[in-house]
């Protein structure tokens, strides 16, 4: 029995199928447990729930996709949030949903970009220790590249991009975390920087702010997921895809909807639901 679990933002479980959803059909049993907007601290922080609930063995893969260092993660349970609890990210602090919450006092108060950055490096470096331990086929990536603090994100529109930076250069003491990044058989490329350097086009929405406006998303196509999957993701695992019908129809059915959708993502991601069932792309855990 093989197991795959995948865990990391919306570069890796969005609207649409992604490089993961792909992936798990070449496993017997595959669970998602990305989502849109999570950060760092979730993201390791459900390795450790998995072996919780499901005991992770030396016959399973974990690849997990790290996220910006600007998010800060906080879980609620108690009856404030009873109809949505879980984790509260909803993806940079310097995004506009958030700006109510991370209000100005709040950055002055707790925001340091380079304790981010250490964070960021703890969540991989202990993870990285745990599932050794466990001796599992562990993969790693993230959204952009980790030592360039995600600054070859395209545009601040959505609060995630910084200043083109190398963190070794300009944060010496954070050098002693370098060796996480090591063992290069064990990252694969970033996602995000892999499409958004890719040769075909983005996909274009109304603007959620302005109906006016047509806003580019910068999540990977479902064309883009797939040749990241083919380039990278399968050679890093040493396997290839043998489940290509379901992934091939994905692919025909979001490009059909894409082109009459008119631009509206919220029509495009309901005829998506619509179209393609049981993707197992709903909120796990706690």
């Amino acid at each position: 029995m093989t197991r795959l679990y995948v865990l990391g933002c919306s570069f890796s479980n969005y609207a649409w199928p992604t490089w993961a959803d792909m992936l798990g059909l070449e496993f017997d049993e595959y669970e998602n447990w990305a989502f849109p907007g999570l950060g760092n601290r979730a993201i390791a922080e459900r390795v450790a729930e998995i072996h919780a609930k499901n005991k992770l063995t030396k016959d399973d893969t974990v690849i997990i996709q790290w996220t910006s260092h600007l998010r800060h993660d906080w879980h609620a349970t108690d009856a404030r949030h009873q109809d949505n609890a879980g984790w509260k990210t909803s993806g940079s602090l310097f995004n506009y949903i958030n700006q109510e919450i991370f209000d100005e006092k709040w950055i002055k108060t707790f925001w340091s970009e380079t304790s981010y950055i250490m964070h960021t490096f703890n969540n991989i470096l202990l993870t990285q220790e745990f599932l050794n331990g466990i001796g599992c086929n562990w993969r790693m990536t993230s959204m952009g590249y980790i030592n360039k603090m995600n600054s070859d994100y395209p545009d601040g529109e959505h609060g995630e991009q910084t200043s083109d930076i190398n963190i070794w250069e300009s944060q010496p003491n954070l050098q002693v975390y370098k060796k996480i990044f090591d063992d290069e058989t064990k990252w694969i490329k970033p996602v995000g920087t892999f499409a958004w350097n890719h040769e075909s086009k983005p996909y274009k929405f109304k603007s959620m702010q302005d109906k006016s406006v047509f806003a580019i998303d910068r999540h990977p196509t479902i064309q883009q997921h797939k040749d990241y999957l083919d380039k990278h993701v399968l050679p890093s695992l040493g396997i290839s895809q043998k489940q290509t019908k379901k992934t091939n129809y994905w692919i025909d059915t979001i490009n059909k909807l894409y082109e009459t959708c008119h631009k509206d993502f919220d029509l495009f991601c309901a005829n998506i639901e619509d179209k393609i069932s049981n993707r197992n792309n709903y909120y796990r855990g706690f």
